[in-house]
């Protein structure tokens, strides 16, 4: 699992030094497994300010710009790109830089005139796959200030080996709790609180679940008036260095929300859903579904699919399909956020070969609680980036509501389990950090109130135990 540092800081205040933070996710059980800079290639790379720009003498492709980059004096560069005007504000490689395509930077004279510097494209830059021209900044950037910082790219990404038994740790909340704990900072949660407007989601969209077993709560938001369009620069940053490709606003958002909450979402195009009606089932035998990978795949009676009145529309749990999928021109959304079984889950991502972030985060599990919160989040992340309207409400089938479950702790098995012993106030510091909720107190027990998919400690695992001759016991994992 990537872990943006940046990012994490939104959430939770962070140790002095990332070697420190490091250290205390690992001693905490989250072992960090290596650090990486993205500024690391854009070292000499600065905002430049164009403030003058003529026709190359020599070569009719080519102008000659004089280049303010914070200094005392103009830098001349000649430049091959037409997309720019007198007075925008573009990265500049230095004479000396290495750009992480491999090119270095030289001084040098082209077709007759001195260039000192190379002004760059974001490709060129190694942030974008494609581009057009240069990459043109806000006017509001300061000459002179590093690229690396101006794009929100002065970041460590941490390599964080999550263990099977962790879910938990499967996105920046989680692992922002950890910090949490091991530290005694406060954790800040996102408050998701969408602007709604017009008549309510279930007018525009029907949910049906004819396997609760599989799928014990599912969640539909409806967002309409949408503009397919790149998703802002910081949010394409913070998905690449955590390894995920920025494909446009709706879906760039989904993916962001399940990094942040670790709750998998999907986005599709109400428009192409026969019916407009989601019904969560198991397939029937011989149908037959083409994934968001292009693959045309026939469907085994064992998996879960979501699919509308007519046919299936994604593999539950592990990909969309092509049928429904997001292009530049939908304009009505419904946002999809569920809990899928784990076993399930895995059966299906293993036929056919599919590991996607949506199966990893299923397949160890998911939270319940996690559900609303995150299609929350990205129903207004979604509005603020596209220009849409959230339908009020939610859809939601959660047919067997899970009662918070409750662990028991007697503070002298502590010591005697670990060997060492702890303070009673800091079990009880570490336990509520962890989002547990005193109950009950009696004798020499406390008994704590957490969620269905409660997360493990850095310090404690606690089940509950069976009581015996009239005594409250605690059974650790």
């Amino acid at each position: 699992m990537k872990i943006s540092v940046k990012w994490l800081g939104d959430y939770v205040a962070l140790p002095p030094s990332v070697d420190e933070l490091a250290r205390k996710l690992t001693a905490a059980g989250l072992e960090i497994e290596g650090q990486e800079s993205p500024a690391e290639g854009l070292r000499g790379v600065v905002v430049a300010q164009i403030k003058e720009s003529v026709q190359h003498p020599n070569a009719d492709k080519l102008s000659v710009t004089k280049i303010d980059a914070g200094g005392d004096a103009l830098i001349q560069v000649v430049c091959g790109a037409k997309n720019y005007k007198v007075g925008d504000k573009v990265p500049l490689a230095t004479v000396g830089t290495k750009l992480p395509n491999g090119m270095e930077i030289k001084q040098a004279a082209l077709r007759g005139v001195d260039s000192s510097g190379m002004l760059c494209s974001s490709k060129e830059l190694g942030l974008s796959e494609e581009s057009s021209g240069l990459l043109i900044l806000s006017p509001d950037l300061k000459p002179g200030t590093p690229i690396a910082q101006a794009l929100g790219l002065d970041d460590v990404v941490l390599e964080v080996n999550v263990t099977p038994n962790r879910p938990d740790a499967l996105s920046h909340l989680g692992v922002a709790r950890e910090v949490g704990v091991v530290t005694g900072a406060a954790l800040k949660l996102p408050q998701p609180k969408p602007v709604e407007s017009g008549s309510p989601a279930s007018e525009k969209v029907k949910v049906r679940v004819e396997s609760p077993e599989r799928c014990p709560r599912y969640a539909a938001r409806v967002v309409e008036n949408v503009t397919i369009k790149p998703s802002p620069q910081w949010m394409q940053e913070r998905l690449k260095a955590c390894g995920v490709r920025a494909i446009n606003n709706v879906v760039d958002v989904t993916n962001y929300v399940n990094l942040e909450y670790g709750q998998p979402l999907h986005a599709f195009d109400l428009d192409k859903l026969s019916g407009q009606e989601l019904v969560v089932r198991t397939a029937a035998k011989g149908e037959k579904l083409t994934t968001l990978d292009g693959k045309a795949r026939t469907l085994d009676v064992d998996d879960l699919v979501i699919c509308d009145k007519e046919r299936p529309q994604a593999l539950a749990g592990v990909m969309g399909g092509g049928d429904s999928e997001v292009t530049e021109k939908t304009t009505r959304l419904v946002l999809e956020s569920a809990n899928f079984a784990g076993a399930g889950v895995r059966r299906t991502a293993k036929r056919y070969a599919l590991h996607t972030e949506a199966s990893h985060r299923f397949e160890r599990g998911a939270d319940l609680d996690a559900v609303v919160p995150a299609i929350d989040r990205a129903a207004q992340l979604i509005a603020e980036l596209s220009g849409g309207t959230v339908a009020s409400g939610r859809v939601e089938v959660y047919p067997a509501e899970k009662p918070r479950r409750q662990v028991t702790l007697r503070f002298a098995r502590v010591e005697k389990v670990l060997g060492v012993a702890v303070p009673e106030v800091e079990v009880r510091r570490i336990l509520a950090a962890l989002g547990f909720e005193q109950a009950h107190v009696f004798n020499a027990a406390v008994s704590y109130k957490f969620g269905d998919n409660w997360t493990v400690g850095s310090v404690l695992h606690f089940n509950t135990g069976r009581p015996e001759s009239g005594e409250v016991s605690s059974v650790t994992q």
